[in-house]
């Protein structure tokens, strides 16, 4: 065990370094040895014209690109590791990895023939110098922070969100394809009794927000109230959920939790179907696994002006009008709808759109949400704390499976309803 150099030559353009680390490999399983690969720092022009669409709107001057595009370069589980360049007999960390292009398969993995973005270490060497000097203060009993950089102004609440949130590997689902296991292991699903016997049924979705708070939507909880909250499904009738590549590579049994109440918006509006959120407390906290994670929520001024081309939305729902629930979770990417042409669809149907709807979904090729997937959440990978699953929606209402645009409740609308509404 050493130490690493720190870098601070701004510019490492042109330099080629090692990045190290235990991600996903060629074949798309977490790598058992600490792997290497040896990679060019290229420029950000070179880096932009490769892949607008991904780096377009991320890069500023805290990263860097490196990688070849010949399917040498990070991968999921490489996140936080380095980038190290050597100079004479010692190494220097020049960068740590933030992000990587997605695959267009929607399976959240890495695109192996793409550049990744690091952090660069050298624009931070200030505030390095800083936090290490604190650190050795605190051995003596006294802390003083100086030179400090302004933070975020505070929410009027407690945050009882947590800072490890939408970590993923890799209502309705019209047209969705099945999800990966572990790939959203922040999904829940909501248990009713049946009403001519004591039979489990699951309508509606939801998603898991820390270890005590489900999020879902209030047509969920009311007028038919339900009496737990599953957690960790992947298959719905399969006793064990397992990796159909590897039979070894299998999820622990799911968590069923009772629910300690309900909390639902006061100013919900059943007509325009606005403020269509409510919070589920559970009775105990859950255990986190693999298959059981929290997903983000936009907490920061940055995500909640967060202005996205697509989304992505899961759940057990039907899989047409008048099909069955689906035995799989689904997910489907849905292309961003604006408001105005959200309103245009929904005119006809007396519904008035406001600060707390918004539109995804366009109907083609039938990808879109249906009855069944009520509750579960709207979202996408973006940059927060690296590269995380942050929730935009909260799956609402619609047409016709398959029909038009979705209705989602705005959670960024809401972050001040939700976080006033939780208890630690």
């Amino acid at each position: 065990v050493q130490p690493a150099c720190i870098n601070q030559e701004e510019d490492v353009t042109g330099q080629f370094g090692v990045a190290v680390g235990w991600g996903f490999t060629e074949d798309d399983d977490v790598s058992a040895t600490l792997k290497a690969a040896r990679m060019p720092v290229v420029s950000t022009t070179t880096c932009l014209e490769h892949d607008r669409d991904t780096f377009g709107q991320t890069l500023d001057s805290s990263l860097f690109c490196a990688g070849h595009t010949n399917g040498t370069t990070v991968c999921n589980g490489d996140s936080g590791g380095g980038l190290h360049v050597k100079r004479g007999n010692a190494w220097y960390i020049v960068g740590i990895v933030s992000f990587t292009a997605p695959r267009e398969d929607q399976s959240l993995l890495c695109k192996k023939d793409s550049y990744a973005a690091f952090t660069n270490v050298a624009n931070f060497v200030p505030w390095l110098r800083n936090v290490t000097e604190l650190l050795s203060l605190a051995e003596q009993g006294s802390v003083t922070v100086r030179d400090g950089l302004d933070a975020d102004p505070t929410h009027r609440y407690p945050n009882y969100l947590p800072r490890l949130c939408g970590n993923f590997l890799v209502s309705r689902i019209v047209g969705g394809t099945p999800a990966k296991l572990f790939e959203f292991p922040w999904m829940a699903l909501l248990a009713y009794r049946t009403e001519l016997s004591d039979n489990t049924e699951y309508n509606c979705g939801g998603s898991l927000i820390n270890k005590r708070y489900v999020l879902t939507a209030s047509n969920c909880v009311y007028p038919k109230t339900p009496f737990q909250v599953r957690l960790g499904e992947h298959v719905l009738n399969s006793y064990k959920d397992c990796n159909p590549n590897d039979a070894s590579d299998c999820a622990p049994p799911v968590q069923d939790v009772a629910i300690d109440y309900i909390v639902r918006h006061q100013q919900q509006d059943r007509r325009t179907k606005s403020n269509n959120i409510a919070l589920i407390r559970l009775t105990r906290e859950v255990s986190f696994d693999d298959h059981i994670q929290p997903i983000c929520l936009p907490v920061t001024p940055a995500l909640k002006e967060q202005k996205l081309q697509r989304y992505i939305v899961t759940g057990f729902g039907r899989t047409e009008l008048f099909g069955d629930i689906s035995n799989i979770l689904l997910k489907a990417t849905l292309p961003a709808v604006s408001t105005a042409d959200c309103q245009q669809e929904y005119e006809k149907f007396g519904i008035t759109l406001g600060e707390s709807h918004l539109c995804a979904g366009s109907g083609k090729d039938w990808r879109d949400t249906c009855q069944g997937d009520s509750g579960g959440p709207l979202g996408y990978p973006v940059r927060y704390n690296g590269v995380r699953f942050v929730q935009f929606g909260v799956t609402s209402f619609g047409r016709a499976c398959g029909i038009g645009a979705s209705v989602y409740t705005d959670v960024a609308n809401l972050m001040d309803w939700i976080l006033a509404n939780m208890q630690a």
